[in-house]
């Protein structure tokens, strides 16, 4: 089994723990690997086994053009914390400013 590469982020607030990992990325860079990707630091074990193992919500991140860049799975709240894959990761890596989950009764994306 790979080691786990951890975004070095802490939790910013008081509230429930979550964790997010990428899947897939649609604009891969060969300078870099993001698949795999776990985050954030202070996701626990419990949380990371679990996304290892193809549990949690599945979501995507796109550009301001709507342009698919990541696809992962999110363990956490039903909250405003959905959108931390989007700050944590998203963001700040590529320039996401779009974070959408898939819907399970209707098999769609929806825009967070």
């Amino acid at each position: 089994m790979s080691a786990t590469t951890f975004l070095n982020q802490k939790f910013p607030y008081d509230g429930e723990r979550y964790a997010w990992t990428i899947t897939k990325e649609f604009m891969p860079d060969p300078d870099r690997k993001e698949v795999g990707i776990v985050g954030p630091s202070g996701a626990t074990d419990t949380m990371v086994a679990k996304l290892k193992a193809g549990e949690g919500k599945k979501f995507r991140m796109l550009t301001d053009d709507r342009e698919l860049v990541y696809e992962g799975l999110y363990l956490g709240p039903d909250d405003e914390t959905e959108f931390r894959p989007l700050d944590d990761f998203g963001m700040p890596n590529f320039g996401c400013t779009i974070i959408q989950y898939l819907d399970p009764k209707t098999n769609q994306f929806t825009d967070l």
